[in-house]
């Protein structure tokens, strides 16, 4: 659990600071105020600045070029900025855990092992102009990834070394995006193999208490993905879309909270879609 949260030169943010964190933490503020900017900052300070991670903060914005996967980096920074200097601080609980992300010259990095592994996988075209250092205050591995000219980082090009940095302690992002069938299915497998289905059923019962049981069928068959509701009585077992938005919002928020377990579950516009 995090009690405090700063944040130096990320995103819209300046400086900000949060204290007074609790087990549970609800964030509320007018459109464009920087609410999934706070839960960005958490999904990256508590996975110690994973490169997938980064990835798929940039991705959920549309901060990835249409030519590609590659990430443009600079809107990570206050004031949108790609140059050597720029940087950002993540920081909780006075400084127990810590990330900083910063641009570095190629005469900066120098001889970084983790720069020229990646270097040496891509083309001469693709030669890399700056140098991305991450540095994780909770003692894990500093890298430094390639950023081309036009101010991106080659992420399907990562080299083996980065693409197996620790990921730091377990964290979802939940999104109005993942309550898609295939992202609720992985998410159900893990529920079956821990064989807590009955439990994830009995939570449903929240918004329609007649339900009795949950099932993904393995063909994903019906236009809403193939997610059935059984009733109490039995009968013929009903899809979810059946009962409305509100249900298959609630069975992804449980889901994911299922899947977080020991860790973080960090959910966005979390009253979209609930009744």
């Amino acid at each position: 659990m995090l009690k405090t949260l700063a944040l130096q030169g990320f995103r819209g943010f300046e400086s900000y600071e949060l204290t007074d964190l609790a087990t549970v933490n609800l964030i509320v503020g007018k459109n464009n105020c920087g609410k999934t900017t706070i839960l960005e900052a958490v999904e990256l300070l508590v996975s110690n600045g994973h490169p997938f991670v980064l990835h798929g903060v940039a991705g959920r914005r549309g901060e990835v070029p249409s030519s590609g996967n590659n990430v443009e980096i600079s809107h990570l920074f206050f004031g949108h900025v790609c140059e050597p200097g720029a940087c950002f601080t993540l920081s909780a609980d006075d400084g127990a855990r810590a990330l900083s992300a910063r641009i570095l010259s190629l005469d900066d990095v120098g001889e970084d092992a983790s720069l020229w592994a990646d270097r040496r996988s891509l083309s001469e075209e693709s030669d890399p102009a700056f140098g991305l250092r991450l540095a994780s205050g909770a003692g894990g591995k500093e890298n430094v990834l390639p950023v081309a000219d036009d101010g991106t980082i080659p992420s399907s090009r990562w080299p083996r070394s980065i693409r197996n940095v620790a990921s730091g302690a377990p964290v979802r992002f939940l999104t109005l995006e993942s309550v898609a069938s295939e992202r609720m299915r992985d998410a159900w497998n893990e529920v079956l193999a821990e064989g807590r289905e009955d439990e994830i059923a009995r939570d449903m019962e929240f918004l329609v208490p007649e339900i009795d049981s949950i099932h993904f069928l393995t063909g994903g068959r019906l236009r809403d993905g193939g997610v059935l509701v059984g009733r109490r009585g039995g009968g013929r077992r009903i899809p979810i879309g059946s009962y409305g938005d509100g249900l298959r919002r609630l069975l992804a928020l449980r889901l994911a909270l299922a899947g977080a377990n020991h860790g973080f579950l960090l959910i966005d516009e979390i009253d979209a879609g609930l009744h």
